[in-house]
């Protein structure tokens, strides 16, 4: 080695132990630091030699543990940086695909529902005389696939057809939205009668309907309607124009032949509204009332009937006949309220029948639920003027098919207690109707596993005391068990 170099060596290596003295404790030799001691340079990094110009952070991955905090914060900054970049590309993606479905022609959402009953039926022995032995029932009695979306525009359209017990066409509607007169409906749809009775197309809480919401309810007719909203939303009017006699080959409370008129309105206020930012319905005040005319314009013949709650339709209904019209017009006139707090609810109805010179009929029912389950509430649908179903928290989900897990939580769970009456005692005027009153009391527990599948059990007692005109009487008791199993897609 030449003299020179060796004379050099010697100098550097003195500068760097003179250098070495001011190095920060945390500098191990074979590491670089940046700053005024050294600019970037390789360093040891996992056994090798590393860049820093060179190295490439990917997400999830840890930066040199040698790297000057700075080096290190300015890496994570552009890792950062990247992310947000291409969480804004997903996020305008996602906003120009929901943009073309708002602007689509056309759009069309299937859906489906299914109801299992299992029925189980006492009577005493006044009833068994009177009405013969019951039959009990198990089986699929409800199954409906539903199509729903947007037609056009403004134009949204409806078609719900029921498979059960032969084939029916319930709704079947197009439908106009936001104009001059309101949100315009033309089509097979609902004669809205009563809280309970709107509620019971989909959302009913009970496993059965009231005798009252069977009795009075015209259900599915042929005509036009609109809804009208006021005060934010918080009033809602609703007014339609049907034929008397339904298109729907599925049975009807009230069946009527040929021509004639009905006129319907029903009217809601919520003055007392609140639903958090998470669409969970924490108070809700509504009252309502309804009113339905029907001019049969010709002779016809008005059946009655209770749905008795015997299920099966070979059972004998509580009240149940047929009324000669003889050109004589009807109205059912309802009212309606119903206060939630959080999952507590309580709700009243009162009916009245009146049939033109020749008879009344009156009903009333009281109910009250309460979801025990924290932070679980049923939702009001302000455009229907009602309650819905259940809006749960993730929390509860017995069944979550999003992260498919069954059993990590128990669901909701909702008590119900309910009261009816039903008097048509007036309606012994009329040659050949059957009258009488029925009494019921109802118990019933819901168990949600989700927000599309719930499971009912539920008790009932119903007392009857019915007659004819003929002087013939029946009376009887019955203890009705359900248990019921109800799935929405």
């Amino acid at each position: 080695m030449k003299k020179f170099d060796l004379i050099r060596g010697a100098a550097g290596l003195s500068v760097a132990l003179c250098m070495g003295a001011y190095l920060p404790s945390s500098v191990v030799w074979g590491q670089t630091v940046a700053g005024p001691y050294a600019a970037p340079s390789p360093v040891v990094y996992q056994g090798e030699y590393v860049d820093f110009e060179e190295v490439e952070v990917a997400q999830g991955t840890a930066t040199p543990q040698s790297a000057d905090p700075l080096v290190a914060f300015q890496l994570q900054l552009e890792e950062l940086q990247k992310q947000t970049e291409s969480l804004r590309s997903e996020l305008d993606a996602e906003k120009k695909k929901n943009e073309k479905k708002l602007n689509s022609p056309f759009s069309m959402k299937v859906g489906a529902q299914v109801r299992f009953d299992g029925v189980y039926i006492s009577e005493n022995a006044a009833a068994k005389e009177n009405f013969g032995n019951v039959v009990n029932s198990t089986g699929v009695n409800d199954v409906r696939v539903t199509f729903g979306g947007k037609a056009y525009q403004n134009l949204a359209c409806g078609l719900t057809v029921r498979l059960s017990n032969g084939i029916a066409f319930q709704d079947a509607f197009i439908r106009a939205n936001d104009t001059a007169f309101g949100d315009v409906t033309l089509g097979n749809q609902y004669v809205e009668s009563g809280m309970e009775s709107v509620e019971s197309n989909s959302d009913r809480a009970f496993p059965s309907l009231d005798e009252g919401a069977s009795f009075f309810a015209l259900r599915y007719r042929l005509g036009v309607s609109t809804r009208l909203f006021g005060a934010e939303k918080k009033t809602r009017t609703f007014l339609g124009m049907f034929l008397p006699q339904s298109v729907s080959s599925a049975p009807n409370r009230i069946n009527l032949d040929n021509s004639g008129i009905v006129l319907n309105a029903r009217v809601t206020a919520t003055p007392i509204l609140t639903v958090d930012s998470d669409d969970f319905t924490r108070e809700a005040l509504h009252f309502g009332a309804s009113y339905f005319w029907l001019d049969p314009a010709s002779n016809q013949n008005l059946t009655l009937q209770t749905a008795g709650q015997l299920w099966y339709s070979g059972n004998s209904k509580f009240l149940s006949g047929t009324i000669p019209l003889n050109g004589a017009s009807y109205s059912v006139t309802n009212v309606e309220t119903a206060y939630q707090y959080e999952g507590f609810a309580i709700s009243g109805e009162g009916y009245f029948l009146s049939v033109k010179d020749m008879g009344n009929a009156y009903g009333a029912t009281v109910a009250a639920r309460w979801i025990l389950t924290p932070n679980c509430t049923r939702s009001y649908l302000v455009d229907n003027g009602r309650f819905g179903g259940i809006k749960m928290s993730e929390d509860a989900l017995f069944l979550d098919v999003e992260n498919r897990t069954v059993g990590s939580h128990l669901g909701a769970w909702e008590a119900l207690v309910k009261w009816e009456w039903l008097e048509a005692n007036d309606l012994k005027k009329l040659s050949e109707a059957t009258y009488g009153n029925v009494n019921r009391s109802v118990v019933a527990a819901n168990w949600f596993w989700n927000e599309q599948v719930v499971w009912s059990l539920g008790w009932e007692h119903a007392f009857v005391n019915s007659m004819k005109t003929t002087g013939s009487t029946a009376k009887g008791g019955f203890d009705t068990l359900i248990l019921q199993g109800f799935f929405k897609l």
